[in-house]
């Protein structure tokens, strides 16, 4: 933990009470709140179009609708 005295503290508080203030999108100040409790749950943290992508991605996965690693790697080395 980051060693600050009473006064870069205070400064600290204040300039993210202002950030806050300004923040207009409510997923956003939602994600806040989660991280200051320490509750944050990825899944939680994610829109709903990323939980269905990563729900799309696990059901292709499960019928075998995939590439290896190492075939992937193989196809693109020229490239990396």
């Amino acid at each position: 933990m980051l060693n600050m005295s009473n006064t870069n503290l205070s400064s600290l508080r204040y300039e993210l009470h202002e950030m806050i203030d300004l923040v207009g999108d409510e997923s956003i100040l939602h994600a806040i709140r989660l991280l200051l409790r320490r509750e944050a749950d990825f899944w939680l943290t994610i829109s709903s179009a990323e939980r269905q992508a990563v729900e799309t991605g696990l059901a292709q996965l499960e019928k075998g609708e995939y590439v290896e690693h190492n075939t992937v790697k193989k196809i693109y080395e020229k490239w990396l």
